[in-house]
């Protein structure tokens, strides 16, 4: 049907995205210091509700 292709930001196949920086620097601190990645990973599974600053999942009001 000749539809033309549109680029797309969400799917981050493009060159130069923000994504492709994140990768190729965590891709370096993994060859700099192997392990880090795996660190990084389970750490964000360890946040606590009152980490994040969301008012929405903690009550800051009630810490005084």
């Amino acid at each position: 049907m000749k539809f033309p292709i549109i680029p797309c930001d969400l799917c981050g196949s493009q060159d130069g995205l923000q994504r492709n920086v994140m990768k190729n620097m965590i891709a370096d601190i993994e060859q700099r210091m192997p392990g880090r990645k795996d660190t990084m990973i389970r750490a964000l599974g360890n946040a606590n509700p009152s980490h994040l600053l969301d008012a929405s999942l903690f009550d800051f009001s009630a810490l005084n």
